[in-house]
């Protein structure tokens, strides 16, 4: 029954609302009897009063039968128990015959009863056979007598109007059935208002629990709609960019594989190829023996270098690699780049030019710096046609110093813009060209967040691109 968070949601929330309707209950039956026996004491005070006052003209006569039939009579008129007591607290008269208290004692406080005249004083009180009882105790006042007399204490008489406890007590406990019923409809409309509740709480994560498993299964193309900006809502919003993340990795490591299989094929082709040549004797003379050592040996440096490169990427990215922490001048770093990578220019025909001086030093390591140039502008180079021209800029952007390598080639796809930096993914493949298994850019912005900088990319299709690097300035320690 609770192996579902729903089932327990609606347990929760109807055990909180029983505890809190019990409580409510129980306190206002406390307060409500607590009220009534109040309000009943204080109407037995008034009759109390009212007797003792009515009994004064009989008080010269306390041992007559005047008195105790007018006793009697006041009784049987108010439907009271009424006891007539002595000085001594001895019962002189009981108007109840059935269990009777005359003769018996019982103590009171005659001096502060008559000292407060104007209030009867309320007693509990257990007779003999066990019944509890609450006496309302007023004084029987002599006359003729002023307002600032009182009898001699061995003259008083007082008069008790006798309440059984039991008399007092039912009128709350008829309020209790009510107060259970309206208890129960209350539970039952807020059980039905927890159940939607915690639906509406559950019905995302089912949602949610539902997409993880078909991740589990293989099936990314999952995608949970949002509503509100709650706490679930920002667990979908959360599941939702990790489920397009765990796609695009997913599509990084088939990009890999196709791009990185058919990198390795070309080389190992050529290889195998002339390999097998040289074995089937199909080479016979020096010059043939030394073209197929040169093609074997260039087609095993391009695999040498993938693999290095994938290396490279995987201890940038674990971040194994300790960078330099040296004070570099980044103007005369980028123009070593330049220069070394005039000739690939000039044999492409691109116009390679630098702009901008003076900006401050930077902290980092040298060589890791200089391979994030060399990829820019190899990059650069590549992609800009015969009569172009790729610009390398140096400035002062804000707190940043600022690398911009800008070219005229024919600039990169829309859509590929927001994937260019991960590893694996080469843009427009369409074209067939296999310049590289798309790690150069991923390994460059690893290298640049590692000197605590960023990179950034700007590009149209026809016009051109322009890759930023901002590095902080020497005063800036690089991270650690």
């Amino acid at each position: 029954m609770f192996k579902t968070l729903r089932n327990r949601l609606i347990f929760s929330y109807t055990l909180i609302i029983l505890l809190c309707l019990s409580l409510a209950g129980f306190s206002a039956l406390i307060l409500i009897r607590h009220y009534q026996r109040e309000l009943a004491l204080v109407q037995r005070r008034a009759v109390a009063s009212t007797v003792s006052q009515r009994l004064a003209f009989y008080a010269t006569q306390l041992h007559s039968a005047e008195l105790f039939d007018r006793v009697q009579e006041e009784a049987v008129s108010l439907g009271v128990r009424l006891l007539v007591v002595s000085a001594e607290g001895i019962v002189l008269r009981d108007t109840e015959k059935e269990g009777s208290l005359e003769g018996a004692q019982i103590r009171i406080p005659i001096q502060k009863i008559l000292d407060d005249r104007q209030r009867p004083l309320i007693l509990p009180y257990t007779a003999k056979n066990g019944q509890d009882f609450f006496l309302v105790i007023a004084p029987i006042r002599l006359f003729p007598q002023s307002d600032d007399q009182t009898p001699p204490t061995s003259q008083a008489r007082f008069v008790m109007l006798a309440v059984p406890v039991r008399d007092i007590q039912p009128p709350w406990r008829e309020l209790a059935t009510p107060l259970i019923a309206s208890g129960a409809i209350a539970l039952v409309v807020s059980t039905i208002v927890a159940f939607f509740l915690s639906n509406s709480i559950t019905r995302p994560l089912a949602a949610i629990t539902r997409a993880t498993e078909a991740m589990a299964r293989g099936d990314y193309q999952q995608s949970i709609s949002v509503a509100g900006e709650d706490e679930i809502a920002r667990l979908a919003t959360g599941f939702n960019r990790m489920a397009r993340a765990v796609e695009q990795a997913r599509q990084s490591q088939r990009d890999f594989l196709a791009n990185v299989s058919h990198d390795l094929r070309t080389p190992l082709t050529s290889i195998r190829g002339f390999a097998q040549a040289i074995l089937d004797g199909q080479v016979s003379d020096t010059e043939g023996y030394i073209h197929a050592a040169a093609i074997i040996q260039e087609e095993a440096g391009r695999m040498s270098d993938l693999v290095e490169e994938l290396l490279d990427l995987a201890r940038l990215e674990a971040g194994n690699v300790k960078m330099a922490r040296e004070r570099l001048d980044l103007t005369a770093l980028v123009r070593s780049s330049i220069e070394a990578r005039t000739p690939q220019a000039v044999a492409a025909g691109v116009t390679l030019r630098a702009e901008g001086t003076g900006v401050p030093a930077v902290i980092g390591d040298e060589s890791r710096l200089k391979q994030v140039f060399d990829n820019l502008l190899d990059n650069a180079i590549k992609y800009t046609p015969s009569g172009g021209t790729v610009t390398v800029s140096i400035r002062q952007d804000g707190k940043w110093v600022a690398v911009a390598v800008a070219d005229t080639g024919r600039g990169i796809p829309r859509e590929d813009l927001p994937r260019i930096f991960e590893r694996f993914y080469r843009a427009d493949k369409s074209r067939g060209e296999t310049v590289g298994a798309g790690l150069g850019l991923a390994i460059v912005k690893e290298i640049v967040s590692a000197h605590g900088g960023r990179i950034t990319v700007e590009s149209e299709e026809g016009q051109g691109s322009v890759f930023t690097v901002f590095l902080p300035p020497a005063d800036k320690p690089l991270p650690k």
